[in-house]
Order: structure tokens, then sequence, then C-alpha cells
């Protein structure tokens, strides 16, 4: 989907909802620019204790086309 092509966010949101936004903006085309603070996001480090899971983040979010930077 291309909707967004040509439109750079600045993505500044941490926690769940900012971050699962600014990813729906990239799948549409949007050129996403996330900045995090030196530790990463909060809910990184969150469900480690579960086993076989990583975080709250899914892992569909490294498979996709957006970049990162």
């Amino acid at each position: 989907m291309e909707a967004l092509k040509g439109v750079r966010i600045l993505d500044m949101t941490h926690v769940q909802a900012g971050p699962t936004c600014s990813q729906l903006l990239a799948w549409m085309g949007a050129d996403v620019i996330k900045f995090e603070n030196p530790q990463g996001d909060a809910t990184r480090g969150q469900l480690r204790d579960v086993p076989s899971a990583d975080s709250l983040y899914s892992p569909c979010s490294t498979a996709t086309s957006a970049r990162s930077r």
C-alpha cells in the first residue's frame, strides 16, 4: 500500500499504542523515523519472564518492508 508514499513521520512515541500506529503508517508507505531514549522503549523488556515471548512488540514488525534508521 502506497497511500502515504512521500510522507515523513518523526515518531517520538513510546509504549504500545504509539509505535503500533507508526508501524501502520509505515505499512501505508510513510517514511517513519523513530526516536528512542538510549535505553530503548520500556515495553521491549516486558514479558521476559514468559516462556517463548520476546516482548510486547509483535515479531512481524521486523518482517515488514518498513525502513528503520
